[in-house]
């Protein structure tokens, strides 16, 4: 392979890994920005984080589902409620929960203290050990080998899986306090849990070796588990709906403002910059270029991120205005729509709004509440078409206002609809009947 060609594959991969970079930042919410700069910035001394000048404000507005988690995989989306008991400790605190059951017999002074400055360490949110063992060792001056025997020991305690790295190591340590050690088991939670979410048991099966029944049994026995050991203590964090971007309206002027005033400043440290330029050993100067290059990037990142938001936040506001303020229904939009009008990928779109939310005057919503479908239309209208939540609620109304003693047939109710500018089918008109909650004619008769 000559030279170009190999410098020209090279360029390709890193402008192909650039690329999926720029799109994961893209795709990100509040929350998950929070951790990735949080990382990032310990990763790389040259980016810089400066904290704003006033204290962090959130729009804690609705509270997230507790079902409603990333971190949950396997838990199907017809469970409402958890299919394991948790104990409630709602009066107690975590961290004190923890450190009442340490044993004085079986841990040495200095390993006590060691545990408890690792108990302070832990997620109250979710009861898992994020902090690297090489980085407590180093904030606690004590050795890796004492730290890796206190977290051993940290997961020991109730309750079981408190201390975990991760949602795998998690499961692992309760279906082991369980008695559960079948290799196949562990196997299915360490390398098969997106599978297991996704219902794919065959894919499971052929993989481990396993009959069907095994493997849904294994998987039942999964769903038993606690995803998060916090639940249920008084100092586990509650979560909210943070929205990533607040429409707010004074004097008929709408302004649309970016949530994102806990994120500060970003730029690059000055001092790490300075120094560039003068160190001597070339490894190190190339390395400090790396990282300067690096902390660019994740700023052009941000900003791409910030610009896309505002304008289809924009586009958004313009589009549903009478919806956003209480006049009107909300009009059919889809994801093309957004992407024609700014010239960009509708993948783009997609992962812009991506499990992110938009406050308005009148609630807080995913983005994605404000993409309706369309239905057909009399052109004789001026509108260009209905959206499906306005033909539902045209239907309400004519059942509303209907005769009771006469109740109108799915196809005069089609006709009903007709006079208002909305044309559907027999078909269509039952399903969205069935859709409102409402009986046929025949169960709508009064007696």
């Amino acid at each position: 392979m000559d030279i170009s060609h190999m410098q020209s594959q090279q360029l390709k991969q890193k402008l192909c890994q650039a690329q999926t970079s720029s799109l994961q930042i893209l795709s990100m919410n509040n929350f998950e920005l929070k951790e990735y700069l949080q990382a990032e910035q310990m990763e790389n001394p040259l980016l810089e984080i400066r904290e704003p000048d006033t204290a962090e404000e959130t729009y804690a507005i609705g509270r997230w589902l507790s079902d409603h988690d990333e971190a949950d995989p396997y838990q199907s989306d017809d469970e409402q409620e958890s299919q394991y008991d948790i104990p409630d400790h709602s009066g107690a605190l975590l961290t004190d929960y923890l450190k009442d059951q340490i044993r004085c017999d079986e841990l040495k002074a200095c390993e006590q203290k060691l545990l408890r400055y690792i108990i302070d360490l832990i997620d109250t949110s979710t009861g898992f050990l994020t902090t690297p063992i090489r980085e407590i060792a180093y904030l606690s001056g004590a050795s890796t080998e004492a730290v890796v025997k206190c977290v051993k020991y940290l997961q020991t305690l109730e309750p079981a899986g408190i201390g975990a790295e991760s949602l795998r190591q998690c499961l692992i340590i309760q279906a082991e306090r369980l008695g559960c050690t079948d290799k196949k088991l562990i196997d299915m939670i360490k390398y098969f849990l997106e599978d297991v979410a996704a219902k794919r048991y065959r894919k499971i099966s052929e993989a481990l070796g396993i009959s069907r029944q095994q493997t849904t049994r294994y998987v039942e026995l999964i769903k038993s588990l606690n995803p998060r050991p916090s639940r249920g203590f008084g100092d586990s964090a509650t979560e909210y709906i943070i929205p990533d971007v607040l429409l707010s309206c004074q004097f008929d002027q709408w302004e649309i403002t970016l949530n994102d005033r806990w994120m500060g400043s970003i730029g690059i440290n000055k001092l790490y910059k300075s120094y560039v330029n003068n160190v001597e050993d070339e490894n190190v100067r190339e390395y400090l270029k790396g990282k300067i290059n690096r902390a660019r990037f994740i700023i052009k990142c941000i900003e791409q991120r910030r610009d896309t938001l505002l304008k289809v936040s924009d586009f958004i506001l313009k589009k549903q205005l009478d919806y956003i303020t209480g006049a009107g229904y909300l009009k059919p939009m889809n994801l093309n729509d957004v992407a024609d009008e700014f010239g960009i990928h509708i993948s783009t779109v997609s992962r812009t709004l991506k499990d992110k939310y938009l406050q308005t005057p009148r609630g807080i919503y995913p983005f994605k509440h404000f993409f309706v479908g369309k239905t057909n239309h009399n052109p004789a209208e001026d509108e260009e078409a209905v959206s499906s939540a306005k033909a539902k609620a045209v239907l309400m109304e004519i059942v509303h206002k209907e005769n009771k003693c006469c109740p109108l047939s799915d196809s005069a109710l089609a006709r009903e609809l007709l006079k208002h500018g909305i044309a559907l089918s027999r078909r269509t008109v039952a399903k969205y009947r069935e859709a409102l909650g409402l009986p046929n004619a025949a169960e709508r008769q009064c007696s």
